[in-house]
């Protein structure tokens, strides 16, 4: 099985390889090593007035980010983690629900208009002490020189928008911008979304079927945009962060719970809601089913 995974990862390791020799040969641009960031970002301006309705508040995004919410409120302590850095916070719903329960949280995106609609949904809430929310890609971190925070978190895919190389980047930026202890947490989608892979099949779609298994990034429509997503297993996005950051812990979310697309049906039924809760709270709590979920929580330490 070793062996096998070593194979497997030798064409994307060939990949990273030559374009770390670029940046040693003088091309030390960061950012155009992000290259989707802009395109990824316009097309999220464009979904931000839906996309509340079209997943936050949906019953589907509701019981999945119940998932996270459970997980950092057990796990991450606001009197330990207390300065929280949320990368592609889109909305905000999740920078305010961190400020609510006691942490101090700078929440950045790469779409202006999803920042905007951040500050607006914390001004209705009537809640705006101890977050704030500033335009900013993955490629500018930089911009963060003499921060250090006690927690960088990432939900819902967003790290899924970018490729394996930028990955390998970006988690120098965040082994630079965490203290010695602190924590990375990420919500991504997998590879083996049970719920998603026989929904297809049931409708004889082969292709969307086993599109997360796809060795390259595969286009995914965002409002009228068609963005590349690439999918990663838990071990492949460990692997991706080694050595800056380790000991990590895995958790699905949405292993009884479908994907948002799958909002009609799942609610159709009276009482199917109500049992994937309490499934998802009392079964799907095992590290070894997260690559078997819509989503899993990667929870990482810095040394």
């Amino acid at each position: 099985k070793r062996a096998a995974g070593f194979i497997y990862h030798i064409p994307g390791e060939w990949h990273h390889w030559r374009k770390m020799r670029a940046i040693a040969a003088g091309d030390t641009n960061q950012a155009h090593y992000f290259m989707d960031t802009a395109k990824s970002a316009k097309a999220f301006d464009e979904a931000a007035n839906d996309y509340d309705k079209e997943f936050t508040y949906t019953k589907t995004g509701t019981l999945q980010r119940e998932v996270v919410h459970r997980y950092l409120k057990n796990n991450i302590s606001s009197d330990i983690y207390k300065k929280v850095l949320e990368l592609n916070c889109g909305t905000g719903e999740d920078a305010i629900w961190l400020a609510k329960n006691g942490h101090a949280v700078l929440a950045t995106d790469a779409s202006e208009i999803m920042i905007e609609k951040s500050k607006q949904k914390s001004i209705q809430s009537n809640f705006t002490e101890n977050v704030s929310f500033k335009k900013l890609p993955f490629s500018q971190l930089d911009d963060l020189n003499d921060e250090s925070y006690d927690l960088i978190f990432s939900n819902f895919g967003g790290l899924n928008c970018i490729s394996s190389d930028e990955i390998k980047l970006l988690s120098k930026q965040l082994n630079r911008l965490l203290r010695p202890g602190g924590k990375f947490v990420a919500v991504l989608m997998g590879r083996k979304c049970v719920i998603e892979k026989y929904y297809f099949k049931f409708k004889g779609d082969k292709k969307n079927s086993s599109r997360r298994k796809s060795l390259t990034p595969v286009n995914a429509r965002v409002a009228s945009s068609e963005i590349p997503i690439s999918y990663y297993s838990p071990n492949e996005f460990s692997n991706l962060l080694a050595p800056h950051l380790s000991d990590p812990v895995f958790r699905p979310v949405g292993l009884f719970v479908p994907p948002s697309y799958l909002e009609k049906p799942f609610t159709a039924i009276p009482g199917v809601s109500a049992s994937a809760r309490m499934l998802e709270r009392f079964v799907a709590i095992r590290p070894g089913w997260s690559d078997y979920a819509d989503h899993y929580l990667a929870d990482f330490t810095k040394i």
